[in-house]
């Protein structure tokens, strides 16, 4: 029998900018990306938040991580899985 599997918590893991490995470091761009949190309905956490998540309930966790494959196969989180986006 196959095993029905729901996770507890979706999570996208995503490059945050518009550029090959760039992050947002400005408080401009944070804001952007809080306010795209907001109006999607999704809850940003903190790398630590997440740690905590994944070892509390590793099987109620779900890490989607949407960079590029160049990206994913360089380096991820064990047990993400990769469903590449084109950045926009």
């Amino acid at each position: 029998m196959k095993k029905s599997w729901r996770p507890a918590l979706l999570l996208l893991i995503t490059a945050l900018g518009m550029g090959m490995g760039t992050t947002v470091s400005s408080a401009a761009g944070l804001t952007v990306v809080r306010q795209e949190a907001e109006r999607g309905g999704y809850r940003l956490i903190t790398t630590d938040d997440l740690w905590n998540l994944v070892q509390q309930d590793p099987d109620g966790v779900l890490l989607v991580d949407t960079r590029q494959d160049w990206e994913y196969a360089a380096g991820h989180i064990e047990g993400a899985v990769n469903f590449s986006m084109e950045p926009t």
